[in-house]
């Protein structure tokens, strides 16, 4: 359900807040107890069938963690038989954030998969962006506006 612009979301683990952009709503709640999920924003709008989503996971840890963490996804995704390539930096809060991409097929739809981490006060944050691939220039760009709102806390 999309809350409105002007209300940030805070995550589960209250360390940080973001808004969702225009359309976007919180749907955390949705994926039910799935451990280590602080938060789910989901597009009200869906692509080729497939709502873009942001999936973010917190774990206690430090940056030798969060390396690990980032290699083992890339591997066991490798293993599946997904195209797995760097992605972009970005930065989240303020925080320099490395990461990959997969593409994929899920139920007949094309996906893009954008996988981000960082670490802050001792915490590991892992982002995954999923969109549709014919979606994914607007998933970056809102993926961009909620990474630009992200506030620690």
């Amino acid at each position: 359900m999309p809350v409105d612009a002007a209300d940030a979301v805070l995550g589960r683990s209250g360390t940080y807040s973001v808004l969702p952009p225009a359309g976007w709503g919180e749907a955390t709640d949705a994926v039910g107890a799935v451990p280590g999920i602080d938060l789910v924003l989901m597009s009200s709008e869906k692509a080729a069938g497939f709502n873009t989503n942001l999936v973010i996971h917190v774990a206690p840890g430090d940056a030798a963690s969060l390396a690990t963490e980032l290699a083992t996804g890339r591997e066991e995704l490798a293993d599946l038989g997904r195209t797995v390539s760097d992605a972009p930096g970005v930065t989240v809060g303020g925080v320099r954030a490395t990461g990959f991409t997969t593409s994929f097929s899920q139920q007949g739809v094309e996906v893009v998969a954008r996988s981000y981490g960082v670490h802050h006060d001792s915490h590991v944050y892992l982002l995954t962006l999923s969109s549709a691939t014919t979606a994914s220039t607007q998933a970056a760009a809102d993926f961009a506006e909620i990474l630009e709102s992200w506030t620690w806390t």
